[in-house]
């Protein structure tokens, strides 16, 4: 037989009915089928390949020179040398080499964050395992990165909403000020504040007062009669200017023959001794 006619183990075999897909043979005039070499480990060829180039990783397999397992999260539903398909941003697979599309959606509130990801993470702002519920963040915690971890907690004295991201979700509770979460101090008596944020707290106004700390709503009161706070803010009321007593207190007139002229817990002034500032009570 000529070379130009040359007759392939491939070609042999099919005449006599022997199925030889996924070996090869440059053997011209063959006639036994040992002639065939097999492919490499996980690939095929078609019948009447006549060299290891004609060799083709499988479905589920790739490579050029070895054909490798496609890994979790990834898949190749045909035959050749190309790379295994990702599944998409926001599906999973676990299956290993995988020769159709296996991808599963991820639940709600999670992703795998990149391509050809075996299980998915929480989002931010959630918290659970892999691929499974993921349960959002309580109040007062918050959680700033995608992953299966546990939520964490806010600052002192500050609270977040549920399913916060950042801790600069986290606000001043009531009753607490501060330009950010990161530190939060008490209203002290004098001042209240009623809202969630970090805004300063409210001051109780000229003639009201408040003992109360932190207070988280509007607990100023009236100073009782003889009595004021001239400045806003105060924690206690003093007595005014012809009365005197200690401040918070109750306020008396002054006696007959003493005088005061500022307000304030001061004692008597003595007109008869206008050098000495207070009198004995």
């Amino acid at each position: 037989m000529l070379v130009g006619s040359v007759q392939t183990a491939a070609v042999w075999t099919a005449k006599h009915g022997i199925h030889m897909l996924g070996t090869y043979s440059s053997v011209p005039a063959a006639v036994f089928a040992s002639t065939c070499i097999q492919c490499r480990l996980n690939s095929v060829s078609p019948a009447g390949s006549q060299t290891r180039h004609d060799c083709i990783c499988s479905p589920g397999y790739s490579g050029s020179d070895n054909c490798t397992q496609c890994t979790v999260g990834i898949y190749k539903n045909t035959s050749g040398d190309m790379k295994c398909t990702s599944c998409r941003v926001s599906q999973y697979s676990m299956a290993l080499g995988a020769t159709l599309n296996v991808c599963l959606e991820c639940p709600p509130n999670s992703s795998t964050g990149i391509r050809g990801f075996a299980h998915c993470n929480c989002n931010e702002g959630f918290m659970g395992f892999d691929s499974g519920l993921c349960k959002p963040c309580p109040v007062d915690t918050y959680k700033a990165d995608i992953g299966n971890t546990q939520c964490d907690l806010c600052p002192s004295n500050s609270s977040s909403p549920e399913a916060s991201l950042t801790t600069h979700d986290c606000a001043c509770k009531p009753g607490f000020s501060g330009s950010d979460s990161s530190k939060c101090t008490e209203c002290v008596p004098g001042k209240y504040k009623n809202v969630t944020g970090n805004v300063v707290c409210i001051k109780c106004l000229a003639g009201e007062y408040s003992t109360l700390r932190a207070a988280t709503s509007d607990v100023c009161q009236k100073c009782p009669f003889n009595s004021t706070t001239p400045i806003a803010a105060m924690a206690l009321c003093i007595c005014n200017a012809g009365f005197t007593g200690a401040d918070g207190e109750q306020c008396t007139m002054c006696v007959a023959g003493t005088y005061k002229n500022i307000a304030g817990s001061h004692m008597y002034m003595a007109r008869a001794s206008p050098e000495r500032r207070y009198c004995e009570l």
